[in-house]
């Protein structure tokens, strides 16, 4: 009975991961990388649309991307939602593309986006934390309602701590890599 709960709880556990993942990807790191500017919003058409939903992204070399709007006439309200970004990229419309240059970082921001790093990383840990109390929380009620056993819910325990400490260091391994990456020059 108590495994059914763990077994959740450890698919609700790797969201966090998940999560993780997702944030380390809008970070920006000196790489040009499609995710950092896909979910910009564009005013294009009379609503806020999003980035990826108008045009195709492209890497085109470390530092730099092609954004190609699929309608050539939103290619100017396109150039503007970059500009206007907190992201710190220039670009540059050209004939039917928006060339976005990624400038080096120094390092000041490289130790901003490692404070970051490590709150994303906190973030899923309290993702983890939260999980783990709720399924505590359920099988000692199904200890009280007679379903399990004091020993199964020991045996529980132990199952559902070893759970947390795996993604705990799955966790730990993406912000050590992911701060690595950020202050290697």
């Amino acid at each position: 009975m108590y495994q059914q709960k763990i077994t959740e709880s450890k698919q609700e556990m790797e969201k966090a991961l998940d999560y993780l993942s997702r944030e380390f990807g809008k970070l920006r790191v000196g790489k040009a990388s499609p995710s950092l500017i896909e979910d910009l919003a564009v005013d294009c058409y009379g609503a806020k649309t999003p980035l990826k939903q108008l045009a195709t992204i492209n890497v085109t070399d470390v530092r730099m991307l092609t954004v190609q709007p699929y309608d050539k006439g939103s290619l100017k309200a396109v150039e503007s939602a970059i500009t206007q970004s907190d992201l710190g990229l220039s670009c540059m419309a050209e004939k039917d593309v928006v060339r976005v240059i990624f400038p080096e970082l120094n390092e000041e921001r490289r130790q901003e986006l490692a404070k970051v790093i490590g709150q994303k990383a906190e973030e899923a840990k309290i993702i983890v934390r939260n999980a783990r109390e709720k399924t505590w929380k359920e099988i000692k009620e199904l200890e009280n309602s007679g379903q399990v056993t004091e020993d199964d819910k020991y045996k529980a325990q132990e199952e559902l701590d070893k759970t947390v400490g795996e993604i705990n260091d799955k966790i730990g391994d993406a912000e050590k890599k992911k701060e690595q990456e950020v202050m290697t020059v």
